[in-house]
């Protein structure tokens, strides 16, 4: 992986327009690891905060409301294969965190 991404690149890794991905920022469901400090500057994303983007972009499209996408991509172990959380009772669900760490890798590459 590499150490640092841009917004435009996250965008491409994440494969959302620049408006949705924007919009996801400014809400606080992604969070870059850099913020940007103002006009001209960039937010980076690197480590972590790449996978968790992936994370929530997954879970949003699979259905999950944003709040509850961002609420789940934050509380993922990204230092296990599956993760699993309980949605209620009688539910679970598994994201695959190494199928999406390997998604974002063959994004990033090409």
């Amino acid at each position: 992986m590499p150490k640092q991404l841009s917004t435009f690149q996250m965008q491409k890794v994440l494969g959302l327009k620049r408006e949705c991905f924007r919009e996801w920022m400014k809400a606080g469901f992604i969070n870059p690891t850099v913020p940007a400090k103002g006009a001209g500057t960039k937010a980076v994303f690197a480590g972590d905060d790449i996978y968790r983007a992936a994370i929530f972009a997954a879970l949003h499209r699979g259905g999950f409301r944003r709040e509850r996408a961002a609420e789940i991509a934050k509380a993922t172990d990204l230092n296990c294969s599956v993760f699993y959380f309980r949605q209620s009772n009688d539910l679970s669900t598994a994201i695959n965190v190494e199928e999406i760490k390997r998604s974002v890798e063959r994004s990033i590459s090409g």
